[in-house]
């Protein structure tokens, strides 16, 4: 392990060659050290983990990255920092790439697309912060398809390099950072929400199309309306009506042929 210090960003940052989870080293890095943020990074996870559980292939020469945060905001709010996270790192592939930033788009709940095929996801864990009754942690974790992405997928998959995107992991992190801290001060605790709504909306996929929504024990067919102003995704319904959508897997017309 190396750790770096960002003293513009008062952050931490602790590089690893390889460990079982980014996430799960992050919390433990925040218990330990006692700090109220900081970032991890590996070249490798030989346990990564994506959401409900899924696994996230983590070879070398891609991005696999953690930001531990104490206490952020109200534990009400702190589900948002999901969509902080998609904002900033929808900023810093657009500007690490030499083509128009309409090639990459934020999918409802965690995924960044480029073209239409996802390039990176991004995993919200909260626990019980370590002083304060009733305040969280956060570690927003986050996975970015550089050099390669893992094949026989049920859903369109690619990498920045295979979209022509010529980005180290160093440079994708570097950027990543400055943005996410950016945006994490225009959250403001979650007062702020409203503005990084106003901009995930204005990069969102698929806004106005019929999607297919699953959830544990059903599947919901309707159009992506918009977004709450607690995150929740706006699902107008065939017959009339909308439903507020918390938790679930979006697919859209190309990916259930």
């Amino acid at each position: 392990m190396i750790e770096f210090h960002d003293p513009s960003l008062d952050l931490a940052h602790f590089a690893f060659d390889t460990v079982g989870s980014t996430n799960e080293e992050a919390f433990a890095l925040g218990k330990t050290r006692a700090l109220d943020r900081l970032a991890v990074t590996a070249l490798r996870q030989t346990s990564g983990r994506g959401r409900r559980g899924r696994s996230w292939v983590s070879e070398p020469g891609n991005l696999y990255a953690s930001f531990f945060l104490h206490a952020p905001g109200p534990a009400s709010a702190c589900a948002e920092l999901s969509f902080v996270a998609a904002v900033s790192l929808h900023e810093a592939l657009s500007a690490l790439s030499p083509r128009e930033t309409r090639d990459c788009r934020v999918k409802w709940p965690n995924d960044i697309l480029w073209n239409g095929r996802k390039c990176a996801g991004i995993l919200l864990e909260a626990r019980e912060a370590r002083k304060e009754e009733g305040a969280m942690d956060v570690v927003v974790g986050i996975g970015v398809n550089i050099a390669h992405h893992p094949a026989n997928l049920p859903y369109p998959v690619t990498d920045l390099v295979n979209e022509g995107i010529d980005a180290t992991t160093d440079a994708v992190f570097d950027c990543l950072k400055q943005r996410f801290f950016q945006n994490l001060a225009l959250w403001a605790e979650g007062t702020g929400f409203s503005l990084i709504r106003q901009r995930w909306l204005s990069v969102a996929h698929g806004l106005g199309d019929a999607i297919l929504v699953r959830l544990a024990n059903e599947k919901i067919r309707g159009r992506f309306l918009d977004l709450d102003k607690d995150g929740r995704l706006v699902l107008g319904l065939a017959g009339g009506g909308q439903r507020l959508i918390t938790a679930g897997d979006v697919f859209f017309p190309a990916d259930t042929r």
